[in-house]
């Protein structure tokens, strides 16, 4: 999954700051092509990896039965029911821990440090966010400090959805876990300043920024162009979530569809959408009658993702309307490929403030601006007028993951 590519670029560059990561993760024997196959089970022997200057250590992972009437009932009209067993699931593992289908991954870490008690830090990345009692175990046991990483915010979500039920009854014990397990850390870092300054407040602990990045493949893409002549591309990339209002942006593009219909073929692309249902549905719909400008594939490698946004004329974010601090990893990889990028709405936050140091990108904050910016860049293709992308590779590399790396070596440091 894309959170993977965040530790993997740590893994492969700590060691230019001194450090030798030990990575321990689950088993990942099978495509991720959709919610499904997040149920699969794995092969039960544990798997040790030693690649040039880290290593890999990834335990099977238990296959509930909760998982496994999830795997059977979803997408179906019976899906509800996997609900129920979620819930019976969570308040086993509130019990016993044990019971949690990652544990193993806590069992082998406390072997290796009981084993290299040398190990002078850890860095726990979650979700899932179970995986920050992990730390405060280690913690407890070796005396070890650690950092508790967020690539998303836990209880202080603004896009989480909860049911009544989940919010009478549970959220406040995850208040009380998140703040128990997470008061026992170092730092806390994660991507955003917004998401650093309320994690930071409401844990009571240090807080640090460290943005997601780009890495070496995205870099390979960036000059690996196809451009089809008679066709003007736009890509999505990834996953949607409600609160992101891209009815919006389509209906601009529909509008920018009928007006150019006779000079270009404009497509939208949207690579690995199709993993969530819900979301390719309520696309589909927002483009009922432009069925032939659309596609929308399932999940794919992430090199023919690249290729796509790679070969587009135009790569969008979608803002998540009325929230801060929400930057996607997909934005990175935007800036690493060196592409025209289009944001909207404004956040305000993260992604202005990178749209400011990044020259193709820009940010609109009224269906009126997404409409000028849309004419502008298809007048610009037509024409064969686009402006071309002037930013200066060194301002680029302030966002890969090796810069990345060097802010999180840093924090080691200093902890």
């Amino acid at each position: 999954m894309p959170a993977s590519l965040r530790p993997a670029g740590w893994a492969d560059h700590l060691q230019a700051f001194g450090y030798e990561p030990v990575v321990i993760t689950r088993r990942w024997d099978h495509d991720i092509r959709s919610a499904r196959d997040m149920s699969v089970p794995t092969d039960s022997n544990l798997q040790h990896l030693t690649s040039q200057g880290y290593e890999v250590i990834s335990v099977p992972v238990k296959i509930t039965f909760r998982d496994r009437i999830y795997a059977r009932l979803s997408g179906t009209r019976w899906r509800f029911i996997s609900k129920f067993f979620t819930l019976w699931q969570w308040l086993g593992e509130q019990v016993v821990p044990s019971r949690l289908p990652f544990y193993a991954m806590y069992i082998e870490a406390d072997r290796y440090l009981t084993a290299h008690p040398d190990v002078s830090k850890v860095v726990v990345s979650a979700r899932p966010f179970e995986q920050f009692l992990f730390g405060y175990m280690l913690y407890r046991k070796h005396k070890v400090k650690w950092v508790a990483d967020y690539r998303d915010d836990w209880t202080t979500s603004e896009i989480s959805e909860y049911t009544p039920f989940e919010r009478l009854f549970l959220f406040p014990r995850m208040r009380r876990q998140e703040r128990k397990w997470v008061g026992s850390a170092s730092c806390i870092t994660s991507v955003s300043p917004h998401y650093v300054q309320k994690i930071a407040g409401y844990i009571g602990v240090r807080g640090e920024l460290l943005l997601n990045g780009y890495d070496e493949v995205v870099e390979k893409h960036r000059q690996q162009t196809e451009v089809d002549p008679e066709t003007f591309r736009i890509t999505y990339n990834g996953t949607l979530y409600p609160s992101q209002p891209i009815e919006t942006f389509l209906k601009e593009v529909t509008g920018l569809i009928d007006m150019y219909r006779d000079k270009v073929h404009i497509q939208l692309c949207f690579p690995g959408l199709a993993y969530d249902t819900v979301q390719a549905s309520r696309v589909m719909y927002a483009l009922k009658g432009y069925e032939a400008n659309v596609i929308i594939t399932e999940r794919m490698s992430r090199e023919e993702a690249l290729t796509i946004q790679q070969n587009s004329q135009l790569l969008v974010m979608i803002a998540h309307l009325g929230k801060k601090g929400i930057p996607s990893s997909k934005v990175f990889e935007y800036i690493g490929l060196m592409k025209p990028i289009l944001v909207y709405p404004n956040d305000h936050d993260v992604l202005e403030e990178l749209m400011e140091r990044y020259d193709p990108g820009c940010v609109a904050e009224t269906p009126e601006e997404i409409h000028a910016v849309l004419v502008t860049h298809v007048e610009g293709f037509l024409n064969n007028t686009s402006q071309p992308v002037t930013i200066r590779p060194e301002i680029v590399e302030r966002f890969s993951r090796k810069k990345q790396t060097e802010v999180l070596a840093g924090i080691l440091n200093s902890i």
